[in-house]
């Protein structure tokens, strides 16, 4: 059983100050010519605005299977 994580994290300060966090983690497992994926985005739950005025999405979760091969 081998499991592939892979950590994301990021800064992000606009020209005005305003500055956020940003976490997110993939947890990947191969299975044959497949691979199964468990997403996990903003884990922090950071409150930002790409554009002043536009919340972005809160934490997040996802799970799917894509081809493994490219």
């Amino acid at each position: 059983m081998r499991l592939r994580l892979a950590p994301r994290a990021e800064y992000r300060r606009k020209q005005d100050g305003r500055d956020w966090w940003l976490l997110d983690l993939r947890l990947a497992r191969a299975l044959g010519r497949f691979e199964l994926f468990v997403d996990g985005r903003n884990l922090l739950d950071q409150r930002y605005q790409e554009v002043r005025g536009v919340e972005m999405p809160g934490r997040g979760f996802a799970v799917g299977v894509r081809s493994a091969s490219r």
